[in-house]
């Protein structure tokens, strides 16, 4: 089975019922989790799942990014997966938890091919104005 965790300060959107991917907020401050704890807590994450998915959001990448590749060459393995995405904070927030329900029902592959394929679809969803007449959205070329 595959953990899905946010990299991030976000909270969930209460929007899929019943599962709530994992916030690992990094940094100082309250709340925020130091690299060791960061360590530790992917490290009791592999021994109980398969995978461990970070996705972490591209306007704050530098310290996820560095803390997830320490992750996965301090533990030895290829199992700590990051991912950046550049949706905005809710946005990503539902994204997660849609994936961390996935989770439970697909392969690691599969949902680590999900966050690509969900982002496009959380942002085209977000640019249209009205869902009427929704096979036959016209958005301007410009929007493209």
């Amino acid at each position: 089975m595959t953990t899905v965790a946010v990299v991030a300060d976000l909270p969930s959107t209460g929007c899929v019922r019943g599962t709530a991917a994992l916030r690992l907020p990094l940094g100082n401050g309250q709340g925020r989790l130091s690299k060791e704890q960061f360590l530790d807590a992917t490290g009791e994450l592999l021994e109980r799942e398969h995978t461990v998915l970070c996705i972490y959001p591209t306007w704050r990448a530098g310290t996820a990014r560095h803390d997830i590749n320490l992750a996965r060459s301090s533990l030895n393995t290829p199992r700590v997966v990051g991912m950046p995405s550049n949706l905005p904070p809710l946005a990503l927030s539902l994204m997660v938890d849609l994936l961390a329900h996935l989770a439970s029902y697909v392969p690691p592959g599969v949902v680590v091919a999900m966050v690509t394929r969900l982002a496009k679809m959380l942002s085209a969803g977000a640019l249209l104005r009205s869902v009427t007449k929704f096979q036959h959205a016209n958005i301007p070329f410009g929007q493209h």
